[in-house]
């Protein structure tokens, strides 16, 4: 069995970007942590914003829900695969 799990982010049938799943834990979580800042980040100057901008359009919120969907699907992805090493490392497995 690979250990590459395909993000569920990829935009087609035939996915090109994957996750390696018996990674170190370590790197899992730094790459997970990424994606959740960024998307904090991402909310927290939405919020401000928000207060000042005027006329942001159905358009814009679009753009800006897909790219806290992406972030957060991988990020959920590598949380997944963190759970699985600890379960696996739990039972005494590789």
């Amino acid at each position: 069995m690979s250990p590459y799990k395909p993000l569920p982010s990829n935009a087609t049938i035939q996915p090109t970007l994957f996750l390696k799943e018996d990674a170190p834990v370590s790197d899992l979580l730094a790459n997970a942590m990424r994606r959740i800042e960024a998307t904090r980040d991402l909310a927290s100057a939405l919020s401000v914003a928000g207060h000042y901008a005027k006329g942001v359009g159905g358009r814009d919120l679009a753009a800006f829900g897909l790219v806290v969907e992406i972030l957060t699907s991988d990020a959920a992805a590598l949380m997944d695969a963190i759970e699985g090493a600890q379960i696996r490392s739990e039972r005494g497995a590789p």
